[in-house]
């Protein structure tokens, strides 16, 4: 199943959210859909209370439409045809080990 992005910002209350493997029902250890980025299939663990997109760029490629948009989480993401291609980008939620982080 391909993972898209919308076309222009909604708010975390209407997204699905994630299925728990097995199960196919909600997994309900998570936070609240508002409490929690629309980015959390892809490994974003921010509490952004309510996310939004940002169109950075589009333009045509010979292989499609591409477009970079950027969370309200600080994450940016590279969709190919609609579809999430890379993650360019998360936000840094750990402490760095090269500023004296664990």
């Amino acid at each position: 199943m391909p993972n898209t992005l919308p076309s222009s910002p909604v708010s975390a209350e209407e997204s699905e959210p994630p299925l728990r493997s097995g199960t196919g029902t909600g997994d309900t250890t998570l936070p609240p859909t508002a409490e929690r980025c629309p980015l959390l299939a892809w490994g974003c663990t921010s509490t952004t209370s309510t996310p939004t997109w940002r169109l950075l760029s589009a333009h045509s490629t010979s292989n499609g439409e591409v477009e970079y948009c950027k969370c309200s989480c600080n994450a940016v993401v590279m969709l190919c045809q609609g579809e999430v291609a890379a993650l360019t980008a998360l936000p840094d939620t750990e402490p760095d080990s090269r500023d004296g982080g664990e």
